[in-house]
């Protein structure tokens, strides 16, 4: 038999097949590919379609000889004919390298890894052989995780692109290897990024210590210790522990990053396990190393150097900003501090520390890092890292320096610097010696140190205090006073640090130093207090024999005597001179500084957890609040019968009451007694106000329970109504601390359950377990005592409105709420008529039966008003009747000035409301209605010129089309008062959103940077810096209503000079007038209202009903006295006298006329508002007069309702003790403070709690960026097509397991802000395609800092670093250093909640003031709270370099075009005589496919280094000894290739291309396959003939097609369209890589 082997050579030409075949008998067709098989992939064709390509690679690893032995001999060869992997690995490697991004600084480390990673897998001794197995096996790892979600195999895949190996013009089986050094290459990247971590693989170079290249291999190969995360990416970022954008780390300790996630993973769980509190030191750290599984990790001792190389990568780890020197000094401090550990706790040698032991030994000092890292930056000047070891030796010798002395505290400017670093370093005082610290229990002189450290803080702290507090709001001292001052100060201190007092004698110290300061301020401005009242002078006056005394107490004396030399002085006395008064105010100011810090230090230096206060010094403070009894009978006491403090300070009853509050605050069990004491002296005193000194009591201790309760109120008030209330049913019983203790807990727990019951009938909720407990046990109380009822109704009732109570007794679960025999008569809770703000001269309308004769005798406006109120009233509640509408219209007959009344009832008769609004028909009895209506009569009949606009609104609305309508928002007014009066300065505005006014021509000239993101703004011979753009205004935009739609107001904000409540109580004027309007004048005011969506009516009543809620929540109201206040301003315009400005307010067209009437009407609200409580509490008695019979009115508005069986004998009946006192909101301060004419006297205050809906949010930066960072990791190398489709929920299913939990909390925290910020934030500029993103919407792009536009996550960052900005510029706290928002931790962000942490704050500087009457005032102590509020949450917190916060590009993928644009000043083109010749001679696809395969990968290698430094070298020669490509290189050997630099390597790229592409079509082939098929479409023959013109008029037709060709293949990268047309299509190209040159 003869075998005849025929070889035929077949061109693929026709058909493009790889596979030709034969057909006939006895005939064995045979493929080329299979002759000359590719090296490295010899397996069979049919076996590599049965397997995955990862089952291929890990059944070609090359196995240990037992392995081997295992094996049958059939099985070891077919396992060893598949392929190669040594091989593929290596070749795989820089095609690996060139897919990992460095940082910037580290771009040379792409040639230093060929370098490392070619000696590991080329030598032939054990490292690089164990490398090259555990790198394989790694591969297979990440190849197998790869897989799970395919289902075909990779060859058949491979054999369906039958155009890919024909494009690379080789054979099948060399596609195959290809596509497997893409995938061993893709996951070799991942192995190298993670690896070469902090530049890792320096560890396992040639010369490095054996002991740590075994280390580093055993914790490679340690797939436990060690885990590759497997990601779906083309480029991956190399792992860093540095935060810092451009800034590379470099490890000393092999893998330290996952040596110390594994030791903190084990610290977490030995402190998880069950008894771990009981458990001491040492068992803890011995269960630590139990848990540690890695004896070669463990068997790392503290004599190996190993063991400080693990201590320096830990501590920088650990806080990567922090000085390197600071670091260094902290690892050596570790070190020796973890051997002091050992030896304590051991009793042994410390020769034995392991690595655990220095682990959890810095657990215990990493607040001493960050201690030490934060006095080396604020006090350098003082303290030298290198003289200490840590931060309780630097403390020490910080505080040995600031010791007062009279070189610190010589000037006045000195004492101000003296009290900054003081002030800086507070906090970490405090956090040093409060903390069981291993450095104090374990460190040289660590006790001591500490102790030394308390001892001298003790001097400096009330020093401080004292000083800071006299200083306060002074601009310069009496330079003699202040001298002796400084020097009472300076041997004060060095008393109590030569005794070393405890707390008694320095409290006896103190008010030592305090007398004698104040002897001093007496000599210095030639005054003292009053001597009747003991107060501070007010208001001072000079009687004939020269002694001074307020004019109050003058004119109380009836016999007309001095107080302290009794001469008789009659009625001749005189205001004291100029001077004198001078004098006093400053003595007064003074003593009220000695007031503030004798609270101050009340609360800092003696009320400390857990820690007892003296008795005496207990019992001086309750002296201190006994105070002097006051009224016309109390005995007069002598100075010596008066508390030591009254020397000193001012004993007003704010003051008193505040220390109480303190001292209540501190230790409850420890104040019962000596309370009890001082109530029995009250009692044997018999004054005549016990009861309202019980009532402080009550609330101080009420507000106490509170404060305690945090935000379990349920469960503390369940806690408080455990009690016996036997004492309930004795009425006489004595007065005891208990029994008022007691009262303040039923209090606590009916205002709980009122919010309780509130909430649970709005929402119909289901009841709670906790919530039942609450209400069996609170109907146990209202059961025995009907005044704890009666409390619970007036919660109720005050906290929502009357309304709830109809809803209360319609809910099974709350029918015990209200009694039976109250339920019948309670039918009506609408009882309220709010007319009756005009008492008596209303009712007295209401009543007349001949108004015509009542007019004729008052021709008052305020009588014809409550004449049309009154006739309004008739139609509202008794549609019947109408008389008085008939005799207003008989009156208007005869009296012009009534007819306007008349209009307005012949209205409402018609029902003109209802047909604007349905909600305002009178059969809803909306209580709207009587605003709008009241409203109306008082603006048609009031004379005052700021009532005209609104007069406009109800009549001739259409006139108001082009007017900037008063309480509008107005940012444009804003900006342009920053402009001086040059016409030509304009607004420009950076890409943050800031404006920038550019002064002179208005155009931009010089270069500078945002001062908020530190982008370049401003721009060069007036063209502007890229994203820099003239701000575009329109005046138009704010004229009209602009107000949007009423659900976006959340907050009742400011504008201009209205804030607060007046702003709510002028809109609802306005909205009213609107509504008004819009009855004859529909069209019109829906013209002059923007955005309206059609129900006009509807929207207005919106509003007005949300001015009402805002209104009542400013004043700490319901809506029914929001609804009161309304109608009693009302009648203060209409009472109060009209002021004539020459101004004509009918309509505001301008800006000024507008602020002109809005600074008018901000007078009258803050007039108003100056009484307010009384008036309204003066409004409550008239509705009680007119609704006595109503039993809900009765409860409500009287002391003592009459109520059957309602005792008043007793401590518990007493009626004081359940008087209804509203609760301080974050509202209502604002509104405080706003009427106390604060915005100029504590503007830091103010402007921080109107912050308060978004200060609280600033904590979450931290967290929102580090969800930032994780997306930007996973998508910065993925090309936005890829993502910007892509759901957040879609990702979540491919996200790492590990992190879907921290996306899906890190997410729902952002929405929360958001949801915030864009209703509620003014200046916040939300674009119109995020204002109705959900969580259920958001997309990847939502997630990621893109701009253009702008994302929703790039806002919410932006605008919370801002805000801790802002709120710092804004405490004019002195700058310290800013910190880039890659360091950020949580400890560097504002971390108050207003509403939880600075309200307790508040209600403790509250003083409750008892006056002689009975009666209570409140005394605020703003200057306190604003300083408290700075001190505690803002003033150590740093600003945010917002230049820092990541951005991402929308497409930051790489692409060689980008690459030779940014280079093109080192490139060249080839010789027109090498291009004709790669053009013309190389007829070979898989030569040049194979030259564009080594071209990519040297491409990348120089894109890598973002630079050509030697553009002259040989391209075959960098191949060969840069990149180690020996291989590779044969490539390039063709004559042309081997002559060309790298000078040349977009030339030759370019050409070889074109070449491949031109052969292909040569072959009939589809060289553009990859691009879209919306560009495949075919000429049409008139199109042919105009091309064929076109290309023969071109003189060189080869640089055309290299040209055209590279257009073609980046059409996806330039956005190039299908219909564009392809002259303007190529010219725009060109002059696009023009411009990119």
């Amino acid at each position: 038999m003869v075998d005849v082997i025929l070889l035929i050579r077949l061109p693929r030409v026709l058909g493009g097949c790889g596979y030709i075949a034969l057909s006939g008998d006895d005939w064995d067709c045979v493929h080329l590919d299979e002759l000359m098989p590719t090296k490295g992939l010899p397996a069979d064709m049919q076996i590599l379609c049965g397997m995955p390509m990862s089952k291929v690679f890990e059944q070609s690893l090359t196995h240990d000889d037992d392995d081997t032995d295992k094996l049958a001999p059939e099985e070891s060869h077919e396992m060893d004919q598949l392929v190669d992997t040594a091989l593929l690995t290596k070749m795989s490697m820089q095609k690996a390298i060139i897919q990992l991004n460095d940082k910037a600084d580290n771009s040379h480390r792409a040639q230093k890894r060929v370098e490392i990673l070619h000696d590991l897998l080329h030598a032939n001794f054990d490292v690089p052989i164990n490398f090259l197995k555990v790198l394989e096996r790694r591969v297979v790892q990440i190849l197998t995780a790869r897989e799970k979600e395919k289902t075909t195999n990779w060859v058949i895949d491979q054999a369906e692109k039958k155009k890919s190996f024909v494009v690379e013009g080789t054979s099948f089986r060399h596609v195959l290897w290809i596509q497997m050094e893409d995938a061993v290459a893709s996951a070799m990247a991942q192995v190298f990024a993670v690896v070469d971590g902090d530049n890792n693989l320096d560890h396992v170079t040639t010369g490095q210590q054996p002991e740590k290249t075994d280390l580093w291999m055993k914790i490679f190969q340690n797939q436990d210790l060690l885990s590759i995360p497997v990601l779906p990416k083309l480029s991956y970022s190399v792992l860093s522990t540095s935060n810092a954008k451009e800034a590379t780390v470099s490890c000393r300790f092999p893998f330290s990053w996952e040596v110390k996630a594994r030791f903190d993973q084990i610290w977490r769980q030995v402190h998880n396990l069950p008894g771990i509190s009981s458990m001491s030191k040492l068992e803890t750290i011995q269960k630590c190393e139990e848990l540690l599984k890695f004896p070669w990790l463990y068997g790392i001792k503290s004599t190996h150097s190993l063991f400080k190389m693990y201590a320096e990568d830990l501590v920088r780890m650990s806080m990567p900003e922090c000085p390197s020197k600071v670091n260094q000094t902290i690892s050596v401090s570790l070190v020796e501090l973890s051997k002091n550990v050992y030896k304590d706790l051991t009793q042994a040698e410390p020769n034995d520390v392991s690595l655990v032991w220095l682990h959890v030994t810095y657990e215990g000092m990493r607040d001493n890092h960050q201690i030490f890292r934060k006095l080396s930056e604020q006090c350098g000047d003082m303290i030298n890292t290198g003289d200490v070891k840590e931060a309780t030796e630097a403390m020490h010798l910080l505080l040995e320096k600031l010791q007062p002395s009279n070189d610190l505290l010589k000037s006045y400017a000195s004492c101000q610097d003296w009290l900054n670093k003081v002030k800086s370093v507070s906090t970490s005082v405090e956090l040093i010696v409060s903390e069981d610290s291993l450095v104090r229990q374990h460190g040289t002189r660590g006790e001591e140190l500490i102790q030394n450290i308390r001892r001298l803080w003790h001097s400096t702290q009330v020093v401080y205090l004292l000083m800071d507090n006299l200083l306060q709001d002074e601009t310069q001292m009496e330079e003699k006073l202040l001298g002796i001052i400084t020097k009472n100060f300076i041997h004060f201190s060095k008393r109590i640090l030569k005794k070393d007092m405890d707390m008694a004698q320095t409290f006896t110290e103190v008010t030592r130093v305090l007398k004698q300061c104040n002897t001093n301020a007496c000599k210095t401005y030639l005054t003292i207090d009053c001597a009747s009242c003991g107060n501070e002078f007010s208001d001072p006056v000079e009687l004939p024999c020269g002694h001074i005394f307020c004019k109050s107490c003058i004119d109380v004396i009836k016999d007309k005597n001095c107080f302290t030399c009794s001469q008789h002085f009659g009625s001749s006395y005189k205001q004291c001179a100029p001077r004198k008064r001078e004098a006093m105010l400053q003595m007064n100011k003074f003593r009220s500084h000695c007031n503030s810090f004798f609270v101050e230090f009340i609360l800092k230096c003696c009320i400390k957890e857990n820690t007892e206060i003296p008795e005496g010094v207990v019992n001086q403070l309750l002296d201190f609040v006994r105070g002097n009894p006051k009224g016309k009978d109390a005995p007069t006491r002598k100075m010596t019968e008066l508390s030591l403090f009254h020397e000193f300070m001012d004993p007003s009853p704010a003051v008193q009451s505040l220390v109480l509050r303190i001292l209540l605050t501190s230790r409850m069990d420890q104040m019962a007694p000596h309370l009890q004491k001082y109530i029995e002296a009250a009692v044997k005193s018999n004054q005549k106000n016990t009861d309202e000194f019980y009532f402080m009591v009550v609330r101080c201790t009420e507000d106490q329970i509170q404060a305690s309760a945090h935000k379990a109120l349920t469960a503390k008030a369940i806690e408080c109504l455990n009690m016996d209330f036997s004492s309930f049913e004795t009425s006489d019983s004595e007065v005891t601390f208990d029994l008022l203790h007691n009262i303040a807990k039923i209090r606590f727990a009916v205002s709980v359950a009122a919010d309780v019951i509130g909430v649970l009938v709005q929402t119909q909720d289901k009841v709670e377990d906790e919530t039942d407990l609450l209400f069996w046990k609170l109907q146990e109380v209202v059961t025995k005592n009907p005044w704890a009822r009666i409390f619970l109704l007036r919660n109720l009732c005050n906290k929502f409105d009357l309304k709830i109570i109809e809803n209360v007794q319609c809910n099974e679960k709350l029918s015990w709420v209200v009694p039976e025999g109250l339920r019948a008569t309670m039918d009506e809770t609408d009882c309220t008529d709010k007319f009756l703000a005009y008492g008596a001269k209303y009712t007295d309308v209401v009543n007349t039966y001949n108004l015509k004769e009542k007019a004729t005798e008052d021709s008052s406006l305020v009588f014809s008003v409550c004449a049309a109120l009154a006739a309004v009233r008739q139609i509202l509640h008794d549609k019947e009747r109408t008389s008085l509408i008939k005799q207003v219209e008989m009156v208007s007959k005869q009296n012009k000035k009534w007819q306007n009344l008349s209009a307005v009832c012949k209205s409402v008769m018609q029902g003109g409301l209802s047909k604007v609004s349905k909600e305002l028909c009178l059969s809803h009895n909306s209580s709207l209605t009587p605003v709008i209506l009241h409203t109306v009569i008082v603006v048609k009949q009031s004379t005052a010129p700021e009532m005209n606009f609104l007069n406009t609104l109800c009549s001739q609305p259409r006139k108001l089309k082009k007017s900037f309508i008063p309480t509008m928002p107005d940012t444009q007014q804003e900006m342009e008062g920053l402009k001086t009066p040059s016409s030509t300065e304009t607004f420009w505005e950076c890409q943050c959103g800031v404006p920038v006014l550019i002064e002179n021509c208005g155009r931009p000239w010089v270069i500078a940077l945002c001062p908020y993101c530190k982008r370049m703004i401003g721009g060069e011979i007036h063209k502007p810096v890229h994203g820099f753009t003239k701000l575009q205004m329109s005046a138009d935009d704010h004229m009209g209503y602009i107000l949007g739609d009423a659900s976006n107001r959340i907050y009742a904000g400011c504008e201009r000079d209205l804030s607060g409540a007046s702003l709510c109580l002028v809109r609802a004027l306005i909205h009213s007038c609107l509504l008004w309007g819009a009855i004859d004048n529909h069209k019109a005011t829906a013209d002059l209202i923007a955005g309206s969506a059609g129900d006009v009516g509807r929207f207005l009543s919106d509003h007005l009903q949300k001015d009402i809620e805002l209104l009542g929540k400013a004043l700490g109201k319901n809506t029914e006295n929001a609804e009161i206040a309304v109608h009693m301003f009302l009648r203060y315009i209409i009472e109060s006298a009209s002021v004539d400005c020459n101004i004509d307010f009918c309509t505001t067209e301008t800006r000024e006329k507008r602020n002109q009437w809005e600074n008018m009407m901000q007078s009258r609200t803050r007039a108003f508002f100056k009484d307010f409580e009384k008036n309204l509490s003066e409004v409550h008695n008239n509705i009680l007069k007119w609704s006595e019979t109503n039993p809900l009115v009765n409860i409500l508005y009287n002391d003592v309702p009459k109520m059957e069986d309602l005792s008043t004998v007793g401590p518990f009946n007493c009626p004081l003790m359940w008087r209804y006192e509203q609760k301080m909101s974050i509202q209502l301060l604002t509104h405080l403070i706003e009427q106390d004419n604060s915005s100029k006297k504590y503007p830091m205050l103010l402007d921080l709690v109107r912050k308060h809906g978004h200060i609280k949010n600033i904590r979450h930066l931290p967290q929102i960026l580090s969800l930032q960072q994780k997306l930007m990791h996973h998508f910065r190398y993925v090309d936005s097509s890829e993502w910007e489709d892509l759901t957040f929920e879609e990702f979540l299913t491919t996200a790492p397991q590990g992190d879907v939990q921290f996306f899906q909390e890190s997410t729902s925290v952002l929405m929360n802000i958001w949801a915030n910020l864009k209703d509620a934030a003014g200046d916040l500029d939300v674009p119109a395609h995020l204002k109705e993103k959900e969580k259920s919407s958001l997309m990847i792009s939502d997630l990621l800092p893109l701009e253009n536009p702008q994302t929703l996550m790039l806002i919410v960052t932006h605008y919370l670093a801002k805000m801790q900005n802002d709120c710092i510029n804004t405490a004019r706290i002195q700058q310290s250093k800013m910190i880039e928002s890659e360091n950020l931790k949580p400890s560097h962000m504002i971390t108050c909640d207003l509403e939880e942490d600075f309200l307790p704050i508040a209600i403790s500087n509250i003083g409750y003031v008892v006056n002689e009457d009975g009666t209570e005032t409140i005394d605020y102590n703003f200057k306190t709270l604003e300083k408290q509020l700075i001190s505690r949450f803002i003033s150590e917190k740093p600003p945010i370099n917002l230049s820092t916060l990541p951005m991402m590009e929308r497409n930051p993928v790489k692409t060689l075009q980008s690459f030779f644009s940014n280079v093109k000043d080192k490139l060249e083109p080839l010789s027109v005589q090498d291009k004709n010749y790669i053009m013309n001679e190389m007829r070979f696809i898989n030569e040049i496919s194979a030259a564009l395969s080594t071209l990519k990968i040297a491409i990348g290698f120089l894109e890598l280094s973002l630079s050509i430094s030697s553009p002259d070298m040989l391209l075959v020669t960098y191949m060969k000894n840069e990149l180690r490509m020996e291989d590779r290189s044969r490539h390039l050997q063709l004559p042309v290739l081997r002559t060309c630099q790298i000078k040349h390597i977009q030339s030759l790229w370019e050409v070889l291309y074109t070449r491949r592409s031109t052969l292909l079509t040569e072959m009939n082939q589809e060289p553009f396959y990859m691009i879209k098929p919306a560009f495949h479409e075919s000429f049409n023959e008139e199109q042919k003939n105009n091309v064929n013109s076109a290309l023969a008029r071109i003189r060189n037709l080869d640089l055309f097609i290299i040209e055209l060709h590279d257009v073609i293949m980046n059409i996806d990268t330039k956005g190039i369209k299908p219909i564009w047309e392809i002259r303007g299509t190529f010219e725009t190209f060109l002059l696009y890589e023009k411009l990119q040159g």
